[in-house]
């Protein structure tokens, strides 16, 4: 497969890096030189893919503030539940999602409330790996 060609050559990526506020200005900043040339947007991942790459290579180039970051990885914990995992699928036993400590999003105001709370439940089962059973009725 062949390198994709942005248009982005070292000098218009550093000045772009450099004079931006934030990772998507940066972003929009290099996307604007691309579309000039016709050439395809250059991707996030590979925007901060070439940003650690000229930092390995000794340019200085800033960091910008951190966003949300997900924590730490509690590794010995979390390989042993991937350990878990394998040996699950490997003797064809059903694993159940993990329960998250996400809140449900509200419903939206035009959505009948006993219908919103089916919804969540349901949601709720499926998520906690119950088995659920669909039934179709016809209306009208």
């Amino acid at each position: 497969m062949a390198k994709a060609d942005y248009g982005v050559d070292q000098k218009t990526f550093i000045w772009a890096w450099e004079t931006s506020e934030t990772i998507e200005e940066c972003m929009a900043r290099l996307a604007e030189h691309s579309k000039k040339l016709n050439l395809p947007e250059m991707p996030k991942s590979i925007m901060l893919a070439r940003a650690s790459e000229y930092r390995a290579a000794g340019l200085q180039l800033k960091k910008y503030k951190p966003g949300r970051k997900a924590g730490k990885p509690e590794v010995q914990e979390l390989n042993s539940y991937i350990a878990s995992l394998r040996e699950a699928r490997e003797k064809g036993r059903a694993v159940p999602a993990p329960k998250t400590e996400a809140q449900p999003v509200a419903a939206p105001p035009d959505i009948d409330p006993a219908v919103a709370a089916a919804a969540q439940q349901l949601l709720a089962d499926i998520l906690a790996g119950k088995k659920v059973k669909f039934a179709t009725k016809e209306h009208g």
